[in-house]
């Protein structure tokens, strides 16, 4: 009897020592103790890592849009979480320096790399045409030029746009026509045959090592 009387005791005097709002408090301290141990021990399946990835949303000689994405990776899946981030940098020696401190380093080498190519080399053929009603046929340049469309991890797709010179002016023949490849192992092959240098290291960088796209590869 004593025994128990003490230990009312003592309870009564712990409560009267911390209050009862400090005892909930440590109550609470308990509950997330025991949450953050069960964490830790949830199924491999419910971890996640947060990771970003990058799109280019134009580039030319003088300035690059990137757009910056929020990814979470869930059992090898990745997905878009938050809203992106569109954000524009100059090719001068404060824009590159800025761009070297906000992209990874293949990324950014890459861009560089585009951004020396003064001019994007550009295929060309002599084709015969009539510049007036008047004028017997006259051998012209065409040329095709390539413009980057969409770049993401996984498309890419370009604009080829036929122009001709005259009189040290360009025009453009027609409407651009549109090209595109998935990131898949086909989409990759195919880029490397079709897209010439400094965009195949551009959409590479962008890419990466793994294709993202695998309905071809089912396919056979």
């Amino acid at each position: 009897m004593l025994h128990v009387t003490c230990g009312k005791e003592r309870l009564k005097n712990l409560h009267n020592n911390f209050g009862g709002f400090n005892l909930k408090k440590y109550i609470t301290k308990a509950a997330l103790l025991c949450l953050t141990l069960f964490a830790s021990f949830s199924p491999k399946g419910l971890a996640t890592d947060i990771d970003y990835d990058f799109e280019i949303d134009f580039i030319d000689k003088n300035s690059v849009v990137l757009i910056k994405n929020h990814c979470i990776e869930i059992n090898d899946t990745k997905y878009k979480i938050g809203e992106k981030i569109v954000t524009s940098f100059w090719n001068t020696q404060e824009g590159r320096e800025l761009l070297s401190q906000n992209v990874p380093t293949n990324l950014l080498s890459s861009i560089l790399d585009f951004w020396d190519f003064s001019v994007a080399p550009a295929k060309s053929s002599k084709q015969p045409a009539k510049l007036s009603k008047s004028s017997d046929l006259a051998e012209v340049t065409v040329e095709e030029h390539t413009e980057l469309g969409t770049l993401n991890c996984d498309k890419a797709s370009f604009f080829i746009i036929k122009k001709v010179q005259i009189d040290d002016t360009y025009y453009t023949l027609g409407e651009p026509k549109e090209v595109s490849y998935e990131n898949s192992l086909k989409g990759r092959q195919t880029l490397q045959n079709e897209i010439n240098e400094p965009f195949y290291s551009l959409v590479m960088a962008v890419w990466g090592d793994t294709p993202t796209v695998i309905s071809d590869e089912l396919e056979k």
